[in-house]
């Protein structure tokens, strides 16, 4: 009977060693995962990427949660805007933070269908379109403001205003930073 119990031990210390390397092995299929599901908003050929991804695994909840944060970097060349001549310095970039939860499927995927990560991927893609919009009126601004095509309706203070508010957006949600 004590061998029997201790075998069961003995069994039961190596399953679990090997589950706790699966995880970390799996832990970093996740993170591509989700990288996957984030870059799938942005626009790798004009330059946008996700330059830090940190994952935090919660504590031993079912199903499992994970906690992402990330930086993006995000482009705006005035191509959007063909009618108006853009010299080079028209270009703006953001580094833009994110924040969110996901919940993960026995099978290791990713569940977008439930309302936490719902909830997360929709907070970002808001904040990606507000920042975008924002991104393109201050190509706009810079564009009327230094090619001397200034209406009369823009002016620098526009366009500061415009980038304060950018900038004020954009470090929203800091991750923690390694």
């Amino acid at each position: 009977m004590y061998r029997i119990k201790q075998s069961w031990i003995f069994a039961l210390f190596l399953i679990l060693q090997v589950h706790n390397l699966l995880g970390l092995s799996n832990q970093e299929e996740i993170k591509q995962k989700i990288a996957a599901i984030l870059t799938k908003d942005l626009y790798p050929e004009a330059g946008e990427k996700l330059t830090i991804l940190n994952i935090e695994f919660i504590g031993k909840k079912r199903p499992p949660i994970v906690s992402v944060s990330w930086i993006a970097h995000l482009v705006d060349d005035g191509q959007h805007y063909k009618p108006l001549f853009h010299p080079p310095s028209t270009l703006d970039t953001e580094e833009v933070y994110g924040f969110g939860q996901f919940q993960i499927k026995e099978n290791r995927s990713i569940d977008l269908n439930s309302p936490l990560s719902k909830q997360s991927l929709e907070r970002w893609r808001s904040k990606l379109i507000t920042i975008r919009d924002l991104m393109r009126q201050v190509v706009i601004l810079r564009c009327m403001y230094f090619c001397r095509h200034n209406y009369g309706k823009n002016s620098e203070w526009d366009l500061n205003h415009a980038l304060e508010q950018l900038h004020f957006l954009s470090n929203k949600e800091k991750p923690k930073l390694p």
